[in-house]
This record gives structure tokens, sequence and C-alpha cells, in this order.
């Protein structure tokens, strides 16, 4: 799975956006990008935003590797660890709380770990609620890529956005902010210089990347 996340590899700054696929897809190859930051550096506090599910405590699905037996020792069936500890799940309730939440960022508490990686769940859930991705739903995506960009910017951190099944006008307005995607259309994952791979829905055990 190296190449999902080669930008932050190799950038601890950069913008990366996935987009298209359905929205577990989408949330969960995003978690997945949250949780490989935290098994690379033992000091990383990637922060997740999500909305909230109707079990305030369950994550965004696990991604695993089809060649990969489910883990022995699980939380929602993400494997347990260290790194699983790292990673912070903040819900919010809706637009106004992702922007509230980007714009104070400068005032992080002292005695909490700066965030290392910001991701941001849902995305058009949260910019065009109920699937209608007119001008005023494009102008609010925008404010809010501008956002993850600014906050991402002052914390000197990466950023991550999951936008399920945008259209090309979103996609177009996306790339300003966030010029590296990886691609889920039709449930194959795609990326610039990367190989191709299916993805499977298996339900509570999670997104499947299969060869």
């Amino acid at each position: 799975m190296d190449y999902l996340d080669a930008p932050l590899h190799k950038d601890a700054t950069a913008r990366l956006a996935v987009v298209g696929g359905s929205p577990r897809m989408t949330s969960g190859v995003c978690f997945a990008l949250a949780r490989r930051a935290a098994e690379r550096e033992a000091t990383a506090a990637p922060l997740v935003l999500c909305r909230r599910r109707d079990d305030a405590e369950a994550p965004p699905p696990p991604l695993r590797d089809e060649a990969d037996a489910p883990p022995t020792t699980a939380f929602r069936g993400h494997a347990d660890g260290p790194a699983l500890d790292r990673v912070r799940l903040k819900y919010v309730a809706g637009l106004a709380d992702v922007a509230w939440i980007l714009n104070n960022v400068q005032s992080w508490p002292a005695d909490h770990a700066r965030p290392t990686l910001i991701v941001v769940d849902e995305v058009a859930a949260l910019a065009a609620p109920g699937g209608a991705w007119d001008a005023a739903a494009l102008h609010r995506f925008a404010i809010l890529a501008k956002l993850a960009d600014a906050a991402a910017t002052f914390l000197g951190c990466g950023c991550v956005l999951a936008v399920s099944g945008a259209p090309e006008t979103a996609r177009v307005v996306l790339r300003r902010h966030f010029p590296r995607t990886r691609c889920l259309d039709d449930g194959v994952l795609r990326g610039t210089g990367s190989p191709k791979a299916k993805l499977r829905d298996d339900g509570v055990r999670g997104i499947v990347l299969c060869k």
C-alpha cells in the first residue's frame, strides 16, 4: 500500500485529495493515510475530522490489503496498537464545526500535541448536503478547501480531504489548493504514477484493497 500515501511520505506537508467512490471507501482510504502517518513516526498526531455517525465511537472503516489476514486484536475492525491510539478523532455536526476548528488552530491548547496531519472526512456531505453540487455547494467547497490549506500551512503539516462522488466541477475547484489526488471512481484506486487497484467494501471487515 506504499503508493497510497507516497506524497505524504515524501513531503509531510503535502496536500492530498481522495475523490470519487462511495463515502465509506473514501473514508476508509483517508483514515488509513492517518494511521500510516502515525505508524511512521512515534510523535505523529494525525487529526481526523469526521461527521458523527449513529455510534459516536465508530471510526471510519479500516482499509486492508486482500493478502493480509484480519487482525487478531481489533477495535471496530482496526488492528489495535499504539499507532491507532495516536490517531485522534474529532466528531463534527456539520460544516460550521469544521470551519470553526480550522479557523482556530492558532489557539491550539498548549497541553495537546499539535496535529501533524489534518484529515477532513466526508467533505462532499459537508459542502453539498443531499448531493446537489450547485453553485452554492461549490462555493462552500472552495472555502472549506482554502480553510483546510490555511490551517495546515499554519501548523506546518499535511492535509487530506475525503471527497466522495465529486463531479469534475468540484475537482477543478479542489486543484487550486489540493493538486495531488487519489481517485476511487468505479471502485478503482488511481493516482498519478501509481498502479491501479480495485477496492471492495466487505462491510464490517472494512475496505479491501485487491490486486
